[in-house]
């Protein structure tokens, strides 16, 4: 086989190799690739490569490197994507690309490398892991998670909350709403002191470079953020459309103050941003990365994706 580097001029090939080797639910558009791959800042392009044999694309493999902003991925790197043909698989052509990269890895230095789940990923561990693949990264010297995370859906236009009936702080003393502009320091300072490090970035990133803070939601007690959750909806039809339809939205990071968790108000914000999204009009929602499947299932959410995380630390 011969290696060559991945570029935008293969992207189509890229795609349709891809979309043949992975359940629908993890297809993508050669937008996604673009986005997700050739313009991602995080790239590590020496380990970034497909593999051809008979001038087919056989494999491929993505590779990500931390910047070091967050503490939590200092000196980290992402294996993003490892595909190889299903035909292929077994004859150690996974095994080659993973090791070839983790030498480049590691020459910069790198104390861990994670499976996937970076900043702007396709998957947030492995995709509808298998005992194949299971073995593969244990083989390969990875941790594995005793257990699986999800993505998971609803269509929340058909929601009747009144008959779901779930359990909640209903007094008026809270009140859930979107953050305003003036409130976004003291969301920030909120989430350095509750949540800091991923979540943080992410808010206060979207907020500060021209999101809508109409898809903020606060939990407020006298003029006091107790809680947050991001949610947002989609008017026209994207590429992520093809998983979710039209008028999808998506829900998360969500998460309340340690100090008033336990009385139902973890309920209350969810199920207030729920029917938030129902009134703007909102089909499928999308919350991804999450092991609450009790949590979000008082609603009516069920898995559509399923990932399993492991990482790989070096002295």
């Amino acid at each position: 086989m011969e290696t060559e580097k991945l570029n935008a001029s293969v992207v189509p090939e890229l795609v349709a190799f891809w979309n043949r080797n992975m359940s629908e639910p993890y297809h993508v558009s050669q937008q996604m690739v673009i986005d997700k791959i050739l313009n991602d800042v995080d790239l590590f392009m020496a380990g970034t490569f497909i593999c051809r044999e008979k001038n087919k694309i056989q494999a491929v493999i993505v590779t990500k490197q931390s910047d070091n902003s967050l503490s939590e991925y200092q000196d980290a790197a992402w294996l993003s994507v490892l595909i190889v043909d299903s035909s292929l698989r077994r004859k150690g052509i996974g095994t080659f690309m993973y090791q070839k990269v983790e030498k480049l890895l590691r020459a910069t230095g790198i104390k861990q490398i994670i499976l996937a789940g970076e900043m702007n990923n396709f998957f947030s561990g492995i995709p509808a892991p298998d005992t194949a693949s299971s073995e593969f990264f244990k083989k390969m010297g990875f941790t594995l998670n005793d257990e699986n995370h999800f993505d998971l859906m609803n269509d929340v236009s058909k929601l009747d909350f009144d008959r779901l009936q779930v359990p909640a702080y209903i007094k008026e003393d809270y009140i859930t709403r979107a953050v305003k502009t003036e409130e976004f320091e003291a969301l920030d300072q909120f989430l350095n002191k509750v949540f800091p490090g991923r979540w943080e970035k992410e808010v206060m990133d979207y907020l500060n470079h021209g999101g809508n803070p109409q898809y903020m939601m606060g939990l407020f007690k006298d003029q006091e953020i107790k809680g947050f959750c991001r949610v947002s909806l989609q008017t026209e039809p994207d590429d992520y459309s093809m998983y979710f339809g039209d008028y999808w939205g998506s829900l998360g990071p969500i998460g309340i103050s340690p100090d008033i968790r336990g009385c139902g108000l973890g309920n209350r914000i969810l199920g207030d941003a729920l029917k938030y999204l129902k009134k703007i009009g909102a089909h499928n929602v999308n919350i991804d990365w999450t092991v609450l499947r009790k949590y979000y299932g008082q609603f009516g959410f069920e898995p559509w994706r399923t990932y399993l995380a492991a990482y790989k630390e070096f002295e």
